[in-house]
């Protein structure tokens, strides 16, 4: 089963994402940077779908121990956000794409199964 982490402090975004996923992935929760540092080192997942705006810490402070991580460097990470703007946010971040909240069920689907069928991330 594919592994995706999926990091954002929403409680509610979390639990929603998670019914959705359940059974089609190995899902890894995470609600905090520090949450994130803990499962560094570990194995990789075979994706990382990341919130913009996680309290207190940017995207770019996220993603700095993501990519210097030997085992996180290459895994796709996907944007989140309810910012319209997100799209050159993701991309200056050397993220795969981004997802627009908030976002259909089919829209999430669709968009880990694409990324994760690169077969990147630990097996």
């Amino acid at each position: 089963m594919k592994q995706v982490w999926i990091v954002d402090d929403n409680e509610d975004q979390l639990r929603m994402m998670e019914v959705i996923l359940r059974g089609r992935y190995a899902l890894t929760k995470c609600s905090s940077y520090q949450d994130l540092l803990s499962m560094l080192p570990g194995p990789a997942p075979h994706l990382i779908l990341l919130d913009l705006n996680l309290k207190s810490v940017t995207a770019e402070e996220l993603m700095h121990p993501l990519r210097r991580n030997e085992a996180t460097r290459n895994t796709p990470v996907v944007l989140m956000s309810g910012a319209e703007n997100t799209s050159s946010e993701a991309e200056r971040l050397g993220c795969v794409g981004h997802l627009l909240k908030p976002f259909s069920v089919e829209q999430l689907r669709q968009l880990i199964a694409q990324h994760t069928a690169q077969g990147t991330g630990s097996e």
